[in-house]
């Protein structure tokens, strides 16, 4: 998504209401907020907005284009490994 006059592209993150309350993750939903609002770290995406509707919760982004960190740190750790065979 992106912002009007604003070539910047934008991750949105979108929780159902229903689901955080039904699951006993309100807290959980709460602190990511308030820790990605306050974050200022190079790896971390920085929370640009938050607002909600009736039925959900919307998180605003940074985009980060590229790959799922899960897949960067695989790779990063199957390079080591392969490097640390070879000794």
């Amino acid at each position: 998504m992106t912002k009007k006059g604003n070539p910047r592209f934008y991750a949105m993150k979108v929780l159902q209401k229903d689901r955080i309350i039904n699951q006993n993750l309100v807290r959980y939903a709460k602190t990511e907020r308030n820790i990605l609002s306050i974050m200022n770290h190079p790896f971390i995406v920085k929370l640009n907005f938050a607002f909600q509707n009736e039925k959900r919760l919307f998180l605003v982004m940074d985009f980060c284009a590229g790959s799922d960190i899960i897949l960067i740190f695989l790779l990063i750790f199957l390079y080591i490994e392969e490097m640390l065979g070879n000794y």
